[in-house]
């Protein structure tokens, strides 16, 4: 209730010109984190079920090498694209990824549990510095002073809810319903960060 009012508290506050952008960049973070929040522990749940413990040290290092190599392109990428258009580039392919590995998971392809839990890794990191790329650039430094606690307030809030979700939809509909939920959540996201593009740049 308290940070319900604390939010509510910071809306109101917020200059007109920049309610708009950082209430689009609130409920974006708000899905990112609830989202991963709640893929994450289905993802390691099949990982786990497919190969065991054992193999999660060597599929995290792998990880790494491989959110560096991720984090690399994507900065090539933004060169050339919006980061909207990024944005939503990684967001399609992460649906994807999660619909198509987990079927294939289902239908006997085992090795794709390590692409699952890898990708489950990356994609995160790189749409949260994605958002935090927008806000930098949109915001002021002293604008920033204001609105970057308010939109990180959603992050946290997203995380929360989606630890909490996440236990009751599988016991509803299953690891499969998760992930199906999920895969809409990110391109909801997506399709919600868009719209921060038509609003230019703050000062």
């Amino acid at each position: 209730m308290k940070l319900l009012t604390a939010l509510t508290e910071s809306i109101q506050t917020l200059k007109p010109a920049h309610r708009k952008s950082a209430i689009f960049l609130f409920v974006a973070f708000f899905l990112v984190l609830f989202g991963y929040s709640s893929i994450r522990s289905v993802v390691t749940a099949v990982y786990l079920n497919s190969y065991g413990a054992k193999s999660t040290p060597l599929a995290s290092f792998v990880a790494v090498f491989a959110l560096a190599a991720t984090l690399l392109l994507s900065n090539l990428l933004q060169k050339r694209l919006s980061i909207q258009s990024l944005f939503a580039l990684i967001s399609s392919v992460s649906t994807f990824l999660f619909l198509g590995c987990y079927w294939g998971t289902l239908n006997g392809l085992k090795p794709l549990a390590h692409v699952l839990f890898i990708w489950k890794e990356l994609y995160i990191v790189i749409l949260v510095h994605l958002l935090w790329g927008y806000a930098v650039n949109f915001f002021s430094e002293k604008s920033a002073k204001v609105y970057f606690g308010f939109v990180a307030a959603g992050g946290s809030l997203g995380g929360m809810l989606g630890g909490m979700f996440v236990s009751k939809l599988s016991a509803v509909g299953g690891v499969q319903g998760v992930v199906y939920s999920m895969s809409v959540v990110l391109l909801v996201t997506a399709a919600v960060f868009w719209q921060c593009e038509r609003l230019g740049h703050s000062t």
